[in-house]
């Protein structure tokens, strides 16, 4: 008998190993106003409101550069996000940026979903859970066989994602977790 994949028996026993961390007020604000200002730039260029279906991106920024704060914040580190280069297209983790020889991707996800992650992966991913705007897990790091390992396309609600390659990470018990020591941290993602 296979067992069911659910969030409650995948994702939920583990919370008690992640690190909760509530994203200061500082980088929180600084990051709803680059947004809410895009969204007005936008808005006023277009010369109307921004559909539901244009303000999805925004949302995807801010969980994306969101996640990127929550572990900058966790490391106690100060200014590796660079607001003026969230909207960039070709973005890239921070994290990337500050340690450009490491390639290891931050995947932030809504609470409730299984993270997207390609259905083969090449280097670590760091796994952010967003609970709210403000509240978030640091799930841990996974290494390229774990997340192939414990990755099923059939987790995942959209077609569009699955015919993309990806697939849902449910493996959250053989994540490693993420200690606030700057040396442990990049020992980790070496």
């Amino acid at each position: 008998m296979s067992s069911i994949f659910t969030y409650d028996n995948y994702f939920t026993p583990y919370v008690n190993k992640f690190a909760k961390v509530t994203l200061d007020t500082d980088r929180r604000t600084k990051l709803a106003t680059v947004i809410g200002n895009r969204i007005k730039e936008r808005e006023k260029s277009k010369g109307r409101k921004l559909f539901e279906q244009e303000i999805t991106i925004y949302r995807k920024t801010y969980m994306q550069t969101a996640g990127d704060l929550v572990l900058e914040q966790h490391l106690g580190l100060y200014n590796i996000v660079d607001y003026d280069k969230i909207f960039d297209d070709n973005r890239i983790s921070f994290l990337n940026q500050a340690a450009p020889k490491k390639n290891i991707d931050v995947v932030t996800f809504n609470y409730g979903l299984f993270p997207m992650v390609y259905k083969k992966t090449y280097r670590k991913s760091i796994f952010i859970c967003m609970l709210s705007k403000t509240d978030f897990y640091i799930c841990g790091v996974g290494t390229p066989n774990i997340i192939d390992m414990y990755s099923r396309s059939d987790l995942l609600v959209s077609d569009y994602y699955k015919a993309r390659g990806k697939s849902g990470f449910y493996g959250f018990e053989r994540l490693t977790p993420i200690s606030s020591n700057l040396g442990d941290f990049i020992e980790l993602i070496s």
